[in-house]
């Protein structure tokens, strides 16, 4: 059963994205829209244990959709970025002869990381074009928006379906593990990952929902409300700390900047405070897992509290070590400080330093030869400060580009990529597309900001709905 919905959750994602892609191909204004939307259903899938399948569903999408002439220009931000893809392929291949002395299996299994970081390239190449860059669709926010929304449906009923079947709600959070086969639960509901993936196309699409709700018509900003609405109920029920926070950020830094507008305070009372009104209520009648300890929790992830004095079995303590081991890891060589070790190494490099801070901390320690570790620690060791570098420059050129796109500081905006990377330090989100995707040079934030600043400048007549910014501006002055 495992391998048979293997094949097909595969399968439909490669022929999807092919479908896609090669409507991309006589609609280049749309390639970020189709790209984003078919990820935003992909990265969070878990199919018989299996994350790639938002890796097949852009290669799909490329296979039909690539140019013959792929010319790159020479932007700081561009040499930096190709510089990343390359250098990370030079770890897949150290990666590769790493795990060669674990057998020629084990070895051949990571090669999944030169194909990885190939796509991430192509998309890179195809979007710098001037194909793509010319042209934007400038409803990308209310379309991403519409996906969300979606998702968020999906994703609340297989939950309530895991607590109709498990008759726990206290198992939700791991009832789409493939794990919960061995518990007599329904492989069908087994299809999706932890809910540090899911938070992934959160950070997408919320931002999105923010944008419509700012710019877009009343009728389009109520679902940018509910969309907002239904994200943050879906995550309590997971009791998704680290979704929770984003979301709540999100709409601070939001409320922050446009602060009690007339739109902002109706979806508030309208849209927002009921439905997570009927989420609270929920959580209190029903929830096995107390409303008081979900925050106590959320304070401890922000280290305002202390887990031990209620709940000794919290995860973030786990983090924090696997964190801090990475650290002692780099310290100990100064060639590995540099390059680190190759991709996927993090896990058997950190063990020995994990199994002392664990035995520090607890008073007693499991060895393991291979354990596991979240993004930043991941990249830091098998990037070293090199890897780490290289992402800390794409990041700071995201940020600066959103920020002279936009035309003025928007606060959630330049907030979406640091989320991304802040997401790292809680879960190894390192084989994420959208990870690469939203911070890129030219990539899904900067979209963004330019339909963010194109909305908020006017309301265009829809015949410009594919033009520049710049296109725009001087076609309306004639």
């Amino acid at each position: 059963m495992n391998a048979f919905l293997l094949f097909i959750a595969t399968s439909l994602s490669l022929l999807a994205g092919a479908y896609y892609g090669n409507r991309t191909k006589h609609h280049p204004e749309l390639f970020w829209t189709y790209l984003i939307i078919g990820l935003v259903f992909t990265t969070p899938l878990m199919v018989g244990g299996y994350t790639w399948y938002d890796e097949f569903y852009a290669a799909g999408f490329l296979l039909t959709n690539l140019s013959k002439n792929i010319k790159i220009s020479a932007k700081a931000s561009h040499i930096v970025f190709v510089l990343f893809c390359i250098y990370m392929l030079f770890q897949s291949f150290r990666g590769i002869a790493f795990f060669s002395h674990y057998g020629l299996v084990e070895a051949i299994t990571k090669t999944r990381w030169i194909f990885f970081f190939i796509i991430i390239f192509l998309v890179f190449a195809k979007s710098a074009s001037a194909k793509i860059n010319s042209v934007f669709d400038k409803d990308l926010p209310y379309k991403l928006t519409k996906a969300g929304l979606i998702f968020s449906f999906i994703y609340l009923s297989f939950g309530l379906i895991a607590i109709y079947i498990t008759g726990s709600t206290a198992f939700t959070q791991t009832a789409m593990l493939s794990d919960e086969y061995r518990a007599g639960t329904s492989p069908l509901l087994a299809i999706f990952g932890s809910t540090g993936y899911t938070v992934s196309v959160f950070i997408v699409f919320i931002p999105a929902a923010l944008i419509t709700i700012k710019n877009d018509t009343q009728a389009r900003g109520n679902i940018g409300w509910f969309t907002l609405a239904l994200s943050l109920a879906t995550v309590l029920l997971y009791n998704s700390r680290s979704g929770i926070l984003i979301i709540v950020i999100f709409l601070g830094l939001f409320i922050l900047q446009y602060k009690l507008r007339l739109h902002v305070v109706k979806g508030f009372l309208f849209y927002f405070f009921p439905l997570l009104g009927l989420a609270l209520l929920f959580q209190v009648f029903f929830n096995e897992v107390p409303i008081e300890v979900i925050f106590k929790d959320l304070l401890n992830t922000l280290h305002l509290s202390d887990a031990a004095s209620y709940n000794p079995d919290l995860q973030d303590i786990d983090r924090r070590v696997w964190n801090a081991s990475a650290i002692l890891a780099l310290s100990d060589n100064a060639f590995n400080f540099l390059f680190g070790w190759g991709l996927r190494t993090s896990g058997y490099i950190v063990a020995p330093y994990v199994y002392d801070l664990f035995w520090g901390a607890r008073g007693s320690a499991i060895y393991q030869e291979d354990v596991s570790t979240p993004g930043f620690a991941a990249l830091a060791v098998d990037g070293g400060i090199v890897g780490l570098f290289l992402i800390a420059a794409i990041l700071i050129f995201c940020l600066a580009k959103i920020y002279r796109t936009s035309g003025k500081s928007e606060l959630f905006l330049l907030f979406a990529p640091m989320a991304f990377i802040l997401q790292l330090f809680v879960m190894n989100i390192f084989d994420v597309l959208l990870l690469y995707l939203a911070i890129m040079p030219g990539g899904l934030y900067v979209v963004l900001a330019q339909c963010n600043r194109s909305r908020s400048s006017s309301s265009l007549p829809k015949k410009y709905r594919a033009q520049e910014p710049e296109q725009v501006v001087s076609s309306r002055m004639k």
